[in-house]
């Protein structure tokens, strides 16, 4: 069986005495998208964040293709091809189209083809092209959520981690937001995926899990997770 990309191991995390997540354990296999279910407060942030690098974990482990991330600061973890693309964009407003892109090409592994990397991008969403002297403050929604994912994909990842990328999206941009993840898989980018948009998710996705109070409560693959009656009832309203 081949290693997982991403392993995590009855990891413990929150927000100083706040324990957020309780044992958290789950492993994905590269080249595909899970998705990572559950309401508002489940623990799904905060678990992205453990594997970022930006919140240490309390307790278990977290590797990467293998090898433990335990002391591994997040810039670090970026340089090893983990990124994230919070929830909320967190574009730099004050920065054109084209410095957010170069921004994200920061670490090492990437710098060196960042622009060979660019027209990539240019060439994956031409209006990034069009707009690259735009403040990036201007872009409407969607489209500063697709330059928060091309700024992540300058980085070169391996492990891409996006945290709801479709909050707050018409309905015409989520469908080409997840045309664009689909993509991004066929590309040989393994993609975990946070998301309040479930039917589109499970559809979308290979696996899947879903966290409740900060623990695993069902996994599988994401057409059985689609036709599972308490993921119908919880999460679809049927």
């Amino acid at each position: 069986m081949a290693t997982p990309i991403l392993s995590v191991e009855s990891v413990e995390a929150g927000y100083g005495e706040v324990r957020v997540l309780h044992g958290v354990s789950l492993h994905i296999a590269a080249g595909g998208i899970t998705a990572l279910l559950g309401s508002n407060g489940a623990g799904k942030t905060t678990l992205l964040r453990a594997i970022a690098g930006l919140l240490p974990a309390s307790g278990g482990r977290v590797a990467y293709r293998g090898t433990s991330l335990h002391g591994v600061p997040a810039s670090a973890r970026v340089d090893q091809g983990i990124v994230l693309v919070p929830e909320g964009r967190l574009i730099f407003g004050d920065f054109t189209v084209e410095e957010n892109l170069l921004a994200g090409a920061f670490c090492a592994r990437a710098r060196s083809r960042r622009a060979e990397t660019l027209e990539e991008m240019y060439a994956r969403f031409p209006m990034l092209r069009q707009r690259r002297r735009q403040m990036g403050g201007t872009l409407s929604g969607g489209q500063q959520q697709i330059l928060a994912i091309a700024r992540g994909l300058m980085s070169r990842p391996a492990l891409l981690l996006l945290d709801e990328p479709s909050l707050g999206l018409a309905p015409m941009m989520v469908a080409e937001l997840f045309a664009v993840v689909r993509d991004i898989r066929d590309a040989g980018i393994t993609v975990l995926i946070v998301e309040q948009n479930v039917r589109a998710t499970l559809e979308l996705a290979d696996d899947g899990f879903v966290l409740e109070t900060g623990r695993i409560t069902l996994r599988g693959s994401a057409s059985a997770l689609l036709g599972d009656d308490a993921v119908r009832q919880a999460y679809l309203g049927l």
